[in-house]
């Protein structure tokens, strides 16, 4: 018997001794996971760590205990019924009681259970520990095990573990329970299966158990370390209910939506993509990116990718070009692409929203088409216009030579003109292929040259001072008139007797997206008794009614020579830079 006790003693201490070597490499590795893994499992690995931490502390304070000789305190006898024989010993030294370790009369040491140390280094683990004998009696336990089952201590102690497990899962337990006390074994309890230990309330409560075995003189005891993991659970289902309700956002998304990481790689995409690229979802998780990519771009684009990854930001991808993806059978399809960058637990992925184009430049080209037909259409239209006009001006020409009477060529004359400046209208915007509005600066100088060239008076200087502004078509035409009429009137009778002068037009924008058109002469001036609005002058009737039909006010100027300032509105763009033709003042 003696040396049955001492192998019991050597078997518990062994085991106390294996948990004492492999203690410290699973403290390690609980470090080491919990430094290293993603933030949402740290929890699971600081439970870990405590666990390991708790059953090597428990196994080192045993292992000492089991080999002091020493007479310590914490050897002491817990009550009277531990107090050591009057008796001397039979071969000297002390009593069988003076050591926890007894003998069990085959030279075999063994554990007092009783014991004070025992207890106190049971008590002084940090998580719950629970010992019961080979038939699954409660024989010791600590308070926090109390305290994790809401009951009290002596409650428990000689009741059978199963009144701390699940009513489903007694019957099982109990079977598993025999295969291993068949083959004890320090090592985690139920490993790839979820535990969950019966409170007093007949709550359930997750937890995980550490199992060891400890030779007493009453027979092996069964060590239970165990972990309330109810906080690492709910951590766990409130990242599967987060990532549940990403997968729902992603999936219900109307765009096809692909989330890429780090390497590239195709972690996770929805049903729209899939339809987008023709492939099913479990042929692209874990390809590169580059698969949906056209081969003619898929060099360059890692190298793209690896510069977006260096600098990630909300933006669209290949802004100004055109993108395209591949499909499963070779084909592209034209899309745009937007990119947004995630950060997680895991890592950090880049989220890729697709949306197919097809039919926007489809629908782009024709409009491109139409346009370009319009295009022509209206300069063809313009082209024609001037060119008739012009013709029109042909024959008025020649229908002033024939004419004998000085007076009938004079208004010939001047319809000629004025069918120029029509004309010279569709020319300059047939010259710019602009069909909307008509430059005011560079059209009164080509209209001004126009307009000497037939009068041809070298005594007269024509000049033109003009911003840089845009007219409307609608009233770019009454505009030309205008001036056309004012400059016609000037050279034929501002300067009668051969006089000399200057006649000068002067285009200004001004403040409130207003312009200032001035037409001014030093001739001899306005009649005093001119009334504008009662004149006989086909041409001079015109000129209110031009005004008007520019949408201006006129002003006539009387005094030294005459002027004529007409103030309408035009588009509020900025101060116009003056034309490069800018001349002196007339003197």
């Amino acid at each position: 018997m003696a040396n049955t006790a001492s192998e019991r003693s050597r078997q518990g201490a062994g085991h106390a001794g294996a948990w004492v070597a492999i203690g410290p490499c699973a403290v390690l590795a609980s470090w080491l996971a919990l430094v290293f893994v993603p933030a949402a499992f740290r929890l699971a690995a600081l439970y870990g760590c405590i666990a390991a931490l708790s059953v090597t502390a428990f196994a080192v304070a045993f292992y000492l205990a089991s080999h002091d000789d020493r007479d310590l305190p914490l050897n002491r006898p817990s009550s009277s019924e531990d107090v050591p024989d009057p008796s001397p010993p039979k071969s000297g030294g002390r009593s069988a009681t003076d050591d926890p370790t007894r003998s069990d009369g085959a030279g075999n040491d063994m554990i007092d259970q009783g014991d004070t140390s025992f207890r106190l280094v049971l008590e002084a683990a940090p998580s719950a520990m629970i010992a019961t004998d080979a038939g699954g009696t409660i024989q010791l336990l600590n308070s926090q095990a109390a305290q994790l089952f809401g009951y009290e201590r002596a409650e428990l102690v000689g009741q059978s573990i199963e009144v701390l497990v699940p009513q489903s899962l007694r019957a099982t337990h109990r079977a598993m329970r025999g295969a291993y006390m068949r083959a004890p074994q320090a090592r985690r309890m139920g490993s790839g299966r979820e535990l969950s230990g019966l409170r007093r309330d007949g709550v359930e409560v997750p937890v995980e158990i550490g199992l060891s075995t400890i030779a007493t003189r009453a027979g092996h005891l069964v060590l239970a370390s165990l972990i309330d993991i109810t906080e690492r659970k709910r951590a766990e289902q409130a990242l599967r209910a987060s990532e549940e309700r990403f997968r729902l956002l992603v999936e219900t998304a109307p765009n096809a939506l692909i989330v890429v990481d780090r390497a590239g790689n195709i972690v996770l995409l929805n049903a729209v993509a899939e339809r987008l690229f023709d492939y099913e979802r479990a042929e692209l998780i874990g390809k590169p990116i580059e698969t949906l990519v056209p081969h003619r771009h898929a060099a360059g684009h890692a190298q793209l990718r690896d510069g977006y990854l260096g600098a990630p930001s909300a933006r669209r991808a290949g802004l100004g070009r055109d993108l395209y993806g591949m499909r499963r059978d070779g084909s592209e399809v034209a899309i745009e692409i937007g990119l947004n960058p995630i950060r997680t637990a895991q890592g950090e992925f880049v989220l890729a929203s697709v949306v197919d184009i097809t039919e926007r430049k489809r629908a782009h080209e024709h409009l491109g088409a139409a346009l370009a037909e319009k295009t022509l259409l209206l300069n063809e239209i313009h082209h024609r216009v001037k060119n008739n006009l012009q013709v029109i001006a042909s024959l008025l020409s020649l229908q002033a030579a024939r004419a004998r009477d000085p007076a009938v060529q004079a208004l010939i004359s001047e319809s000629v003109d004025r069918v120029q400046a029509m004309a010279l209208i569709h020319q300059l915007l047939f010259e710019r292929r602009d069909w909307s509005s008509v430059q005011l600066g560079p059209y009164l100088s080509r209209l001004s040259e126009l307009l000497a060239s037939t009068y041809g008076r070298s005594r007269i200087e024509l000049q033109v001072d003009a911003d840089e502004i845009e007219l409307d078509v609608q009233r770019a035409v009454p505009c030309g008139l205008l001036v056309n009429e004012l400059v016609t009137n000037a050279f034929k009778h501002a300067f009668p007797d051969e006089r000399s002068g200057c006649i000068r037009i002067e285009l200004r924008r001004e403040a409130a997206a207003q312009a200032r058109l001035r037409v001014s002469d030093t001739g001899r001036g306005l009649p005093e008794d001119l009334d504008i609005e009662h004149i006989e002058s086909l041409g001079m009737q015109l000129i209110p009614l031009l005004a008007e039909q520019v949408g201006g006010t006129l002003r006539m100027e009387r005094g030294p020579g005459a002027g004529f300032e007409l103030r309408f509105p035009v588009a509020s763009v900025g101060a116009g830079a003056p034309s490069q033709n800018s001349l002196q003042q007339c003197s």
